[in-house]
């Protein structure tokens, strides 16, 4: 199935919104048709999780930030 999506830029690497159908140029430059299953088209509606923060460095963020809670706990 066709997809109507703009690029983030000429390039056409990357999705940045998908339309309903054909959008004036003009106004939404980088258009193109993919199909459902492009590996950008899927990159688009599924993208890679963040990375989560390691539990460790925020608990040493939050002692630094809260030293009445440090001081507790040592």
């Amino acid at each position: 199935m066709i997809k109507y999506v703009q690029f983030v830029d000429e390039s056409r690497t990357q999705i940045q919104g998908e339309f309903g159908n054909s959008q004036d140029r003009e106004v939404y430059p980088n258009q193109g048709e993919v199909e459902d299953d492009d590996p950008r088209y899927l990159e688009f509606i599924n993208p890679p999780a963040p990375p989560s923060p390691d539990p460790i460095d925020k608990l040493r963020e939050f002692l630094a930030a809260n030293p009445d809670v440090a001081a507790i706990l040592s």
